[in-house]
């Protein structure tokens, strides 16, 4: 990865081939590549043909790229920009009230961000501040994410949480799928079992 502008470089008087380039700054490809970094370390680690290699490189920066841009499109807002930042805090409560915030805003990047958060944030307090603030900011166009969440989630709280989303009469609908599949699971508690159960039934009528 190089500079766009150095798209091209002169070698013994010559240009080069083109290569992938990554249209950050360092200073943005060090706070915002760290973990796409990580998974690519993990995803060439093991032999691969030159074809898959390249993919796997290529979708590294757009996945970087996506990225920057998210956090070019909020630059100008003071709330947006710090929340986004704390998202990437060491406390929790910071995080949680950095997604809360979030929430406030139904902004295209902030929808994709509480998505990704949703897929990695450790904390199952967050993630479930993720649901209430997908539903605030997406609506039922955060339906495969919040449903995810009910059939995958290892937490609790998080699966509860997301079962009273997508029972809400906007949800309902969209979501009978998911909610037959966690019906159709293993390891409900009774409460869950409960709450699907009206929903599985609304989503029916």
């Amino acid at each position: 990865m190089i500079n766009p502008g150095q798209y091209w470089a002169p070698i013994a008087g010559q240009r080069c081939t083109p290569v992938d380039t990554l249209d950050a700054g360092i200073s943005e490809f060090l706070s915002l590549g760290g973990a796409a970094l990580s998974e690519l370390r993990d995803e060439i680690a093991k032999p691969m043909p030159d074809e898959a290699l390249t993919t796997a490189v290529q979708r590294f920066i757009d996945k970087v790229s996506e990225q920057v841009a998210d956090v070019s499109s909020i630059a100008g807002n003071d709330e947006l920009a710090t929340s986004w930042k704390n998202l990437s805090s060491g406390s929790v409560s910071a995080r949680v009230a950095a997604v809360t915030s979030l929430g406030r805003h139904p902004h295209p990047a902030v929808v994709g961000k509480l998505k990704s958060t949703m897929a990695t944030d450790t904390s199952q307090h967050v993630r479930v501040a993720v649901i209430d603030a997908l539903l605030a900011v997406s609506g039922s166009t955060g339906v495969d994410v919040i449903g995810e969440a009910l059939c995958t989630d290892p937490s609790l709280d998080v699966q509860l949480e997301a079962a009273l989303a997508l029972v809400r009469p906007e949800m309902v609908k969209a979501a009978g799928p998911w909610i037959k599949r966690r019906l159709g699971e293993a390891a409900l508690t009774p409460t869950l079992r409960l709450i699907l159960g009206r929903g599985d039934s609304n989503a029916d009528t």
